[in-house]
């Protein structure tokens, strides 16, 4: 693993719009990941596919809210969107490992 100033691949993006539209055009988003070792995004899914069970699950994932924010953007947004984002955080915190 190289080592990066940039410690996601969101800070990257956020610091190099035009390098990360590049990258992504051409496929190569997965192989910077690995070669930084950052966390690969996950790929979008529809809305239609976000339920709040799914969106629950989705936050149990993630250790942190801005972590689930940031890398389930799809269910975060569609749990705050639905008015769900208080029952998945509570799931989070209470719910089982």
């Amino acid at each position: 693993m190289s080592k990066s100033k940039y410690f996601a691949l969101s800070v990257w993006k956020e610091a190099n719009p035009k390098d990360y539209v590049v990258a992504h055009r051409k496929g190569f988003i997965n192989d910077i990941c690995d070669y930084y070792g950052w966390r690969k995004p996950v790929p979008n899914k529809s809305p239609e596919y976000w339920n709040k069970v799914r969106c629950i699950s989705e936050a149990k994932k993630h250790r942190l809210i801005c972590e689930w924010k940031e890398y389930g953007a799809g269910s975060f947004q569609i749990a705050l969107k639905n008015g769900w984002l208080n029952e998945c955080v509570k799931e989070k915190k209470h719910g089982t490992k």
